[in-house]
């Protein structure tokens, strides 16, 4: 009997062992946030070129806002979701950031693109399971549309 009650622990001490570390390096983020917003955003429809198929399936676009500040200035704002999360995600990759680079290009109300200093690239790491912001201001009052860049950083 004393045998059988070892070999009955012997198992459940090293799967119980799995099944904490297993639940411990989950590396999630609760948020709480005002469902009840007063400062109201203007969303924007978008449409997606992607060339870079690993990039796509890590990014989620969750949406895109513009809005006119008091300036006359448009500031562009749009609101990503690193989808590399979970226990398998961690194991194969680890739970280390990874760079990316953007950069917003401006646009004119006639859709002719306004060469700006500004138009750069910047650097950006995007930890797992994170919801990031891309942000900008427009470099002039004549700025009134953006087309949003994104590529891994090399």
């Amino acid at each position: 009997m004393k045998q059988q009650a070892w070999k009955w622990f012997a198992k459940l001490v090293p799967a119980l062992t799995l099944a904490g570390c297993m639940w411990g390096c989950m590396d999630s983020v609760n948020t709480i946030e005002n469902t009840d917003k007063s400062p109201m955003r203007e969303e924007v429809r978008t449409k997606r070129v992607v060339t870079d198929g690993i990039l796509d399936r890590r990014l989620i676009t969750m949406r895109t806002d513009k809005q006119i500040l008091p300036s006359g200035l448009m500031e562009a704002q749009v609101t990503l979701k690193s989808s590399r999360t979970g226990f398998w995600s961690w194991l194969l990759k680890g739970n280390r950031p990874y760079k990316i680079v953007y950069k917003f290009t401006w646009f004119n109300a006639s859709g002719i693109r306004v060469q700006t200093a500004s138009s750069v690239w910047l650097e950006k790491d995007v930890m797992p399971g994170d919801t990031f912001y891309l942000q900008q201001v427009a470099p002039n009052e004549q700025c009134r549309d953006f087309m949003l860049h994104i590529r891994e950083h090399e």
